[in-house]
């Protein structure tokens, strides 16, 4: 039997994501507070994907950018701009964002320690890290909380479930000693269950919704900061 085309409002959008799920203004105001947002400041959204974040901030006056290696193959569909590019090699000049918001995104990568460099590195000596989730609670969650530059805050991820995340002041991530780098980064990896879980997670988005994201790691877009 021919099967019917399914209704426009039943076709699962496709995705292409780096970050576990999608990000909108409403979710980081929940996440980081009401007092986050700077309106005017230069920020990059790193692993956006289909996420509504940078499109929603535009409207209020900020300028954005968003990443994601999916860029090379597919371009998100709001009008922002958009570079394709991973966050162990960011293809952009020293010191060029007032913030970089991550959430749901430093879990998959390989390295986090290069990318914490990478991000530090295109941040202003003024400029907020905002990072979302922390893989840590009880006293390795306090002694983060005392590392100079971090501030720690509650984060609702879903009902009944909370995860801790994080505002780092750039100009603090250079001067930590090797302890508390050691454990600043040991608190963006969650454990082998956790990631395993999050990379079946993954897969399901993959196989249900067409999303290649394996194997399209972009080398990046030429880029011009904005005026």
């Amino acid at each position: 039997m021919r099967r019917l085309p399914q209704p426009a409002s039943r076709i699962t959008p496709r995705r292409n994501v780096l970050r576990t799920g999608r990000t909108d203004r409403a979710f980081a105001r929940f996440v980081f507070g009401p007092d986050w947002e700077r309106p005017g400041s230069l920020l990059l959204d790193l692993g956006a994907g289909d996420s509504s974040l940078a499109h929603d901030l535009q409207q209020l006056g900020w300028r954005t950018v968003t990443l994601d290696r999916d860029y090379a193959r597919v371009r998100p569909v709001n009008d922002q701009i958009a570079v394709a590019g991973d966050c162990a090699a960011l293809p952009f000049p020293d010191e060029t964002f007032d913030m970089v918001v991550a959430v749901w995104v430093l879990l998959h990568v390989d390295d986090v320690d290069v990318c914490v460099r990478e991000i530090a590195r295109v941040l202003r000596p003024t400029g907020v890290l905002l990072l979302h989730p922390l893989w840590a609670s009880g006293a390795r969650l306090r002694r983060i909380a005392g590392i100079p530059g971090v501030t720690v805050r509650r984060g609702r991820v879903i009902r009944r479930r909370r995860r801790p995340c994080a505002s780092v002041d750039a100009a603090a991530i250079g001067e930590w000693d090797e302890d508390q780098r050691a454990a600043f980064l040991k608190a963006l990896r969650p454990n082998r269950t956790v990631r395993a879980l999050g990379q079946f997670a993954t897969d399901v988005i993959v196989r249900t919704t067409g999303d290649h994201r394996r194997g399209s790691a972009g080398k990046g877009v030429p880029w011009q900061p904005q005026k």
